[in-house]
């Protein structure tokens, strides 16, 4: 994972836990989640644009001969590189980080939906998370402590077992019983499940 990678992933998870808090504490204020919704977007639209923007600098150098790039000829290269970023369109909708982030905050909502429902109606049954999502680790069969997500399957491991497991096996599939996955996991593709992570504060064993 390279560095721009990694600080990426923290500020997502930084925006994904800001939504839990949100949720918790101010009841899911739609104001307040809508203009977070609006951040992580512009922020994927920057990663975006950077992205491309790399990719215009190198293909501009790869045509050119450092060696026989002269003071007037870098005025025509200046221009093409300007023209280029200015045709910059990006579209994010189907930006896997968006669509994560958008998932997290679907799933914190109708907890908390759920939960309040289940304290207005007297209930004392144990809720459900989400009405999908079990609480036991399907590594270690016990209650998850540290929630992290395999955004690939969905599937979600505690954090300590799961990368025990990836330090003595990197060749390792989602131990889920029923995961129909065939990727090996990649610790890139796993992010802290703040949804389930909020649920198991709420709902101490």
């Amino acid at each position: 994972m390279t560095q721009s990678t990694q600080v990426a992933e923290e500020l997502f998870e930084c925006y994904a836990k800001t939504a839990a808090n949100i949720v918790l504490y101010f009841q899911g204020e739609k104001k307040m989640l809508d203009n977070l919704k609006d951040v992580v977007q512009k922020n994927c639209e920057i990663d975006a644009k950077l992205s491309m923007i790399e990719e215009i600098k190198q293909d501009i150098l790869n045509q050119h001969d450092s060696n026989e790039i002269t003071e007037k000829s870098i005025t025509p290269i200046i221009k093409d590189y300007e023209r280029a970023i200015d045709e910059i369109n990006v579209n994010v909708s189907e930006n896997g980080r968006l669509l994560e982030f958008n998932q997290q905050v679907k799933a914190l909502l109708n907890d908390a939906n759920k939960n309040q429902a289940s304290v207005d109606s007297n209930d004392d049954e144990e809720l459900q998370f989400s009405g999908l999502v079990n609480v036991i680790d399907p590594i270690s069969k016990t209650r998850i402590k540290d929630p992290i997500k395999n955004t690939v399957c969905g599937h979600t491991y505690d954090r300590e077992n799961i990368m025990s497991l990836l330090k003595v096996n990197r060749k390792t599939r989602c131990p889920m019983v029923g995961c129909k996955s065939k990727q090996y996991i990649e610790i890139a593709n796993l992010q802290t499940d703040v949804a389930m992570k909020a649920y198991l504060q709420r709902n101490p064993a």
